[in-house]
């Protein structure tokens, strides 16, 4: 199942954590069937052949005291009444587990028997006394196969329903939790992107500022340009002005004032009013050449 995250991007559990977890955790659920299924039914396997062999042996054992006690009465047509006993043991502990009965001689010689021919049998084996013959049980080992088997069963379906929940849950949170991983995913996709948004839209701001800033600059700068020109205007204006003032101070007055004194020297009058007068104008000129240099330093004088 697929969804789309805010971004518009298509996912599907990307990540992969659930089938990684399956992957890595197959060798260990097969263990697990394995174990669950074997342990208790080989167990079972183990004890019930345990408890068959030793009540096969019992059986030899015992059939081998009923030898001994015959061997002793009649110690040389025993031969030709053995199969009579193992066949009277064989009626009395009858049991589908126990497979054959054999009785042999000394020269390990078969004097008689009891049971199937063949099978997988598991044999125990009791001496006859001080004889040197010896008594075999066999046990059929298909029957307790068959059963453990049959028990096996059961445990390899609940092993198999183990190995699922072992395997469905874990699977199932990290599912969950991908998803969850997806939505963060998305959702910082979709803040990434408003973010980028939100970056353009300043970038734009700030570019219409620094534009605005740079005509208010340049707009600015013009009047400040201006300002400089008007201002180097008014002062090349003014000290033109005061050179003129200067100029005409300097060559009307001024000439006026010296002829005036000129005119005061030859002009017959006692001597003390003419020096007084003489010394009126002389600090007259000197008033207007003060007042000249003030106007126009680059005037010369």
């Amino acid at each position: 199942m697929t969804r789309r995250d805010p971004a518009g991007a298509t996912s599907g559990h990307a990540l992969g954590l659930a089938r990684a977890l399956g992957v890595r955790s197959a060798p260990l659920l097969v263990a697990l069937v394995a174990v669950v299924t074997m342990s208790a039914p080989t167990a079972y396997h183990v004890v019930h052949v345990s408890d068959l062999r030793e009540r096969a042996a019992d059986i030899a054992d015992e059939l081998g005291r009923a030898l001994v006690v015959e061997t002793a009465r009649r110690p040389t047509l025993w031969r030709y009444d053995s199969p009579k006993l193992v066949e009277h043991v064989g009626r009395v502990r009858r049991d589908p587990a126990f497979g054959r009965i054999e009785v042999r001689d000394e020269r390990g010689a078969l004097i008689a028997e009891d049971g199937a021919s063949s099978g997988r049998f598991a044999w125990e084996r009791a001496n006859i006394g001080d004889y040197g013959g010896e008594v075999w049980v066999a046990v059929d080992l298909a029957r307790a196969r068959a059963q453990t088997l049959r028990l096996a069963l059961p445990f390899f379906a609940l092993a198999l329903v183990l190995a699922a929940l072992l395997w469905l849950l874990p699977r199932r949170a990290l599912l969950e939790a991908e998803t969850q991983i997806e939505g963060l995913v998305g959702e910082l996709r979709a803040s990434r992107g408003a973010l980028e948004v939100l970056n353009r839209d300043l970038e734009g701001q700030v570019s219409d500022r620094v534009r605005d800033l740079e005509a208010a600059n340049e707009a600015l700068s013009s009047q400040e340009q201006r300002l400089r020109e008007l201002t180097a205007r008014a002062v090349s204006l003014q000290e033109a002005e005061r050179r003129a003032i200067g100029r005409e101070l300097h060559d009307g007055v001024g000439q006026m004032l010296t002829a005036v004194r000129l005119q005061v020297q030859v002009l017959p009058a006692p001597d003390d009013a003419r020096e007084r007068t003489l010394g009126l104008l002389d600090r007259v000129l000197e008033e207007v050449r003060g007042a000249v240099e003030l106007l126009g330093p680059s005037v010369v004088h």
